[in-house]
């Protein structure tokens, strides 16, 4: 994510301040019960406390245990619909701190400036899921499922890869026995060679009947032979 493509007729301050003007309108709306004084009550005197406690700024990990990540052991009640607004609040909160930083050393603390950029983008992202009415919920339901196809993938991949290294061996004696004992005037066709090799390798595969499951090996010899580099050297020409 680009951090300085935020409106960038606005400063750092400007869009801090702008950004957590639109969280307590936002807050309002979806509570309409509540007040500013209450914003301030559920939204940034709970992450102040944690910054107090903790000395020190705890953005990331804060806004997981709004969204209870299963890695955290710890976790905290809170009504769904507030969870994406404490997200982007803490994130907001954190780009002020880290502005706060950067106006005390003169405008000469560049890090902070830049860490302050990248937390008010994160606090515009999940203002945005405030705005349209995004739940948490479907966030990570949604980044769980991608995870779980992406371990799946890599699963299935190495599962491959493993298989794959699992049947080499099978297929160099193949291509061994096809050479070795191809007849004077070579064989009629790819078929007639693994007919030829086919018991050989049979005995073969027993040797190592732990290392190759496949029920139809017949038909995987053929596909094996169709894909030998020199088959052609070893059949008769149509």
């Amino acid at each position: 994510m680009n951090t300085y493509t935020i409106q960038k007729s606005l400063s750092l301050h400007e869009l801090i301040s702008e950004t957590l003007a639109r969280l307590n309108d936002h807050y309002l709306l979806v509570f309409p019960e509540k007040t500013n004084a209450d914003f301030v009550a559920d939204c940034i005197e709970p992450y102040e406390d944690v910054v107090k406690n903790k000395l020190q700024f705890y953005g990331d990990k804060y806004v997981n245990l709004i969204l209870k990540v299963p890695d955290l052991k710890e976790g905290v009640d809170i009504i769904p619909q507030l969870k994406p607004i404490l997200a982007s609040v803490a994130y907001c909160l954190d780009a002020l701190n880290f502005w706060n930083q950067y106006s005390q050393s003169k405008c000469t603390n560049l890090k902070a400036l830049e860490l302050g950029w990248r937390n008010i983008a994160e606090s515009r992202y999940w203002l945005a899921l405030v705005i349209y009415n995004v739940s948490t919920k479907d966030i990570v339901d949604k980044t769980r499922e991608e995870a779980r196809k992406t371990a799946i993938s890599k699963n299935a991949k190495k599962a491959a890869e493993e298989k794959g290294k699992k049947n080499q061996v099978f297929i160099d004696e193949a291509y061994r026995l096809v050479r070795e004992r191809c007849p004077s005037d070579k064989w009629k066709n790819p078929s007639r060679a693994r007919d030829g090799i086919l018991q050989a390798l049979e005995d073969f595969k027993k040797l190592h009947e732990n290392n190759l499951d496949d029920n139809n090996f017949t038909d995987t010899v053929y596909k094996w032979l169709l894909r030998m580099p020199d088959i052609k050297e070893y059949v008769r020409k149509k």
